[in-house]
């Protein structure tokens, strides 16, 4: 359980990092070298063609950051749906599971979020989808993490 709150925290964490980007920002990572974030609420970010997961049926792509951390490649998409959060998800469930994924943590459902986490062939993918109460849209965040050397 500790796990998966460390997890859900580090995500949630992320989600608001990306969330707060101006057009194009640099964010830092842990080596010291920059990575390129691209953020913003108009239609003009679009999802990345090597991103190892779909995109979302109708939903929007409002920042997208890849960075090499430590020996991992990290990979985030993040999008925004008005479809709700626990839909989101079980999406990605079952597209995990018809494309051979192991499913590291089953849906873990919070007041206003939902995680999921999910590992294949030395990529861990962790998916957070928030909708806040007051809210018509839930943000979407996709971390990618693939060992480097790993394909």
């Amino acid at each position: 359980m500790q796990t998966k709150s460390i997890c859900l925290s580090g995500c949630l964490l992320m989600s608001v990092a990306l969330s707060s980007c101006s057009i194009m920002e640099t964010l830092h990572d842990l080596q010291g070298g920059a990575t390129p974030v691209t953020a913003n609420n108009a239609e003009t970010i679009t999802y990345p063609i090597d991103f190892p997961l779909p995109k979302y049926p109708n939903s929007r792509a409002t920042a997208a950051s890849d960075s090499n951390v430590e020996k991992a490649r990290i990979r985030s998409v993040m999008m925004v749906s008005t479809v709700d959060a626990d839909t989101i998800c079980g999406y990605y469930t079952a597209w995990f599971k018809k494309n051979g994924w192991i499913m590291k943590s089953p849906a873990v459902s919070q007041e206003i979020c939902t995680f999921i986490a999910a590992q294949k062939s030395g990529v861990t993918a962790n998916i957070v989808a928030m909708h806040p109460k007051d809210s018509k849209e839930t943000t979407l965040t996709i971390n990618i993490s693939t060992a480097l050397g790993a394909k």
